[in-house]
């Protein structure tokens, strides 16, 4: 039998050729996009939402495959791909109708930074996508993570500063008005004080507000401005009740009254949302507990 190692590369070559065999798959799709978008509420609508969505996810992934194709196999072809799809979002869809819309496009448009970045010593005219960036993506980025304190606030922060790596680079009271984000979403006690209020899908609002927290401190990592310890005893909790979620202390009240209300308020699920080890946030705690602490048990 192999090494640890080399059972790790084993299967990191595995997952490669399975993904540089999508090529087909993604090359069904040609670069689309609107002149307007526009998405309805999840909790309103949630069938018009999933469906508004899919022209905005397929786009953003498929440009995401191709940049990290590119990236893996150095191929013109790819990073052209890849290219294809941006220009045609930044030259087109300008007009970004409703807040649903506008944090969609912060979330799922987040991929489309992704593919930038992966692009990096591609040569290709990326000014449209540039413009586009400046125009339109982030000055609504920026209206979510100055407005917004809990995880919208944090895919704001996450949009608004990963673009501007792209747009003159990440200044020092930027991120000094993150870390400040950061701090303020979390209590005394570790605890992230306006996910919990989410009561029954508080533990799938906590991984989507720690992901682009992670995100942005990747990035910041790379100019050695270390922020992730400033998240470390509130991953450490919440990965005790990702354990152990039935212990979860926050739960829909039962009576109906104020059940009704709660949801009103802080819309979630009826029934608690348990994490999933092959999904959330096995793939947030495994990149931390690898890349930045050492901590195995995540």
């Amino acid at each position: 039998m192999g090494s640890k190692e080399s059972i790790k590369l084993y299967w990191a070559q595995i997952t490669k050729d399975m993904f540089l065999g999508q090529r087909d798959y993604w090359g069904a799709f040609a670069p689309t996009a609107p002149s307007t978008l526009r998405i309805p509420g999840y909790y309103t609508d949630p069938s018009g939402n999933a469906t508004a969505k899919t022209i905005l996810e397929i786009q953003t992934s498929a440009a995401l495959y191709w940049a990290l194709r590119y990236k893996l196999t150095g191929l013109a072809e790819d990073g052209y791909r890849a290219g294809q799809h941006l220009i045609k979002w930044g030259i087109t869809t300008t007009n970004i109708e409703g807040r649903e819309t506008e944090f969609q496009l912060i979330y799922e448009g987040h991929k489309f930074i992704q593919a930038l970045d992966y692009l990096g010593d591609f040569d290709w005219n990326k000014v449209p996508f540039q413009i586009w960036l400046h125009r339109v993506y982030q000055p609504i980025a920026k209206k979510f993570a100055l407005r917004n304190t809990n995880n919208q606030g944090a895919w704001g922060w996450c949009g608004y500063l990963r673009s501007q790596k792209h747009l003159g680079g990440i200044t020092a009271p930027m991120r000094d008005a993150f870390l400040q984000h950061v701090l303020n979403a979390i209590d005394a006690q570790s605890q992230m004080k306006y996910e919990i209020k989410r009561t029954n899908s508080a533990l799938w609002y906590i991984n989507f507000a720690l992901a682009p927290y992670a995100r942005v401190m990747f990035d910041l990592l790379e100019e050695d401005y270390n922020l992730f310890g400033f998240i470390e005893k509130t991953l450490d909790w919440y990965f005790q009740y990702c354990l152990e979620p039935e212990s979860w202390p926050y739960r829909l009240p039962t009576n109906w009254l104020a059940r009704w209300l709660t949801q009103l308020v802080y819309p979630c699920s009826d029934t608690l949302e348990i994490p999933k080890p092959n999904d959330w946030p096995a793939n947030l705690l495994e990149a931390l507990a690898t890349r930045v602490f050492d901590k195995p048990e995540w």
